[in-house]
């Protein structure tokens, strides 16, 4: 089964169990007990494993995401929202998450001083305010989750499309069941998920497709980690003198290489752990982009124009890039680089001009 523990449970109890079923929360909430199911279904069976990216397209409150990562072996969850009242909302709930998860690793029983518990993963998380419609590409995402039934079908269109030519992503979860009959995804429909959602006895089924070559993607996907992982360590990117006992995230090494130029610096400075977060992800972005090989091809090497820093920065098909590092962040830095990394709403018409 999926991992419990009482970090996200808060979002399910008093206020924010209220808030979750108004307008606040944005209809389409499922219960925990129903996204703990449909996690383990996609463990199982579908290789949401230590490799992979999870993202929620349309994320609310942050519910999905957050589960995921507290819940889940992934390497990272994401997720996505438009509205910026219920963006803001997500924020907050992650850090909450992230406060609840301090609070777990350090609760000691009086008698023996040991943990009482210890979460089962690093709470990987971030959320990003924008209209996902321009992106151009979902890599690094693996699995996309999205409560499609109630989203625009010109938007839906268009998360399939990207979905279809994306070479990280296999599994697409939808409440959708006309994905390949009606908007052309390019693969199977491998099973319905029935879930409840909160605040009703209202149910509804959840769809799980896949590409055709699912197998042989999230092999990739393993092996892309792996050399990332490796050509940041061949750039002497992260030093033997940098102490990876601090917690469990400091074990990842693309953890450590991300935040080595922040923890060098002035961490009391949001303004520097902004610039050094986007530093580590435009260096991931570029090794991610330049180094790895899929198939024994190599992957499509940014152009001369791209490769430049305005044109990463600018470009659509780095959103998701961006996002998937931050989620690597420490806590201590999450909040201070949002209005920098995490709330990209002004991003994709930036890029329009010429990005």
């Amino acid at each position: 089964m999926a991992g419990r523990s009482s970090t996200h449970r808060f979002l399910f109890s008093g206020e924010n169990c209220l808030m979750g079923t108004s307008t606040m929360g944005m209809y389409g909430e499922c219960r925990e007990n129903s996204l703990a199911d449909a996690f383990d279904i996609l463990e199982k069976k579908y290789a949401l494993d230590e490799s992979s990216v999870f993202m929620d397209l349309g994320s609310g409150r942050g519910v999905p995401s957050i589960l995921a990562a507290s819940m889940t072996k992934c390497l990272a969850s994401l997720g996505i929202e438009m509205d910026e009242t219920v963006f803001m909302l997500s924020v907050q709930n992650l850090s909450k998450a992230h406060r609840r998860r301090e609070e777990d690793l350090s609760d000691k029983d009086e008698q023996t001083g040991k943990n009482l518990s210890k979460p089962t993963s690093s709470l990987r998380c971030a959320f990003g305010r924008m209209d996902g419609t321009i992106c151009l590409d979902w890599s690094p995402v693996s699995h996309m989750y999205s409560f499609d039934c109630c989203i625009p079908l010109y938007m839906v269109d268009q998360f399939v499309r990207v979905f279809n030519h994306s070479e990280t992503c296999f599994c697409f979860a939808s409440f959708r069941k006309d994905l390949i009959s009606l908007f052309s995804l390019d693969g199977i429909l491998a099973e319905h998920v029935s879930m409840q959602m909160t605040g009703s006895s209202e149910g509804r089924q959840l769809y799980i497709y896949l590409k055709h070559d699912w197998e042989a993607v999230a092999k990739r996907n393993r092996e892309m980690f792996r050399e990332i992982r490796e050509n940041l360590y061949k750039n002497n990117d992260t030093p033997a003198s940098v102490s990876v006992s601090v917690s469990a995230r400091m074990n990842d090494p693309v953890y450590v290489a991300s935040l080595i130029d922040a923890r060098r610096g002035n961490e009391s400075s949001s303004a520097v752990s902004a610039v050094s977060i986007e530093k580590g992800i435009k260096k991931l972005y570029t090794s991610a982009v330049k180094g790895p090989k899929w198939g024994g091809q190599p992957v499509k090497a940014l152009s001369a124009r791209d490769a430049l820093e305005g044109g990463f920065l600018r470009g659509k098909d780095s959103v998701v890039w961006r996002l998937f590092l931050s989620a690597l962040a420490s806590p201590e830095v999450h909040q201070e680089a949002c209005g920098r990394i995490l709330d990209v709403s002004q991003f994709g018409r930036m890029g329009e001009g010429g990005g």
